[in-house]
C-alpha cells in the first residue's frame, strides 16, 4: 500500500510541475520583440513627453506628465510600445482639451502656441 500512495503523490507532484512549467512559458511568450528593446527605452520616458514640444516646461500638466512617465518607467508589465501609447493618449487628451485649459488659465508656457 505505501508504494501506491507514493505513486499517486509523485504523479500529482509531476502534474503540478508540468503546470508550473507551462505557466512560466506563457509568461515569456511573445516577448522576443521586447528582448531587442534597450533597458533605457523602458526607463527613460521623459524624452517621449518632450517629443514634439507639446508639454509645457512647467506647471501642473508638466508635473502630471512627469509623474506618468515615472510611473510607467517603473512598470515591468508593459512593453515599451504600450508605455508610449499611454503617453500619446495623454498628449491627445490635453491637446483636445486645450481650449478648456486656456479658459481655466492653466499655464502652458511655450507649448500652448505649438499645440494650436
Amino acid at each position: 500500500m505505501p508504494l501506491l500512495l507514493a505513486t499517486v503523490h509523485d504523479s500529482h507532484l509531476l502534474s503540478v510541475l508540468n503546470n508550473l512549467h507551462e505557466l512560466l512559458l506563457l509568461c515569456y511568450l511573445g516577448l522576443e520583440e521586447e528582448q531587442k528593446v534597450s533597458f533605457y527605452d523602458h526607463v527613460f520616458l521623459e524624452k517621449k513627453v518632450q517629443e514634439g514640444n507639446w508639454c509645457p516646461s512647467k506647471g501642473s500638466i508638466r508635473l502630471f506628465m512627469t509623474s506618468v512617465a515615472t510611473a510607467l518607467s517603473m512598470n515591468p508589465y508593459l512593453t515599451v510600445q504600450e508605455k508610449h501609447e499611454h503617453i500619446n493618449w495623454f498628449r491627445a487628451y490635453f491637446t483636445e482639451k486645450l481650449e478648456i485649459l486656456k479658459e481655466l488659465d492653466v499655464e502652458f508656457g511655450s507649448a500652448a502656441s505649438s499645440i494650436s
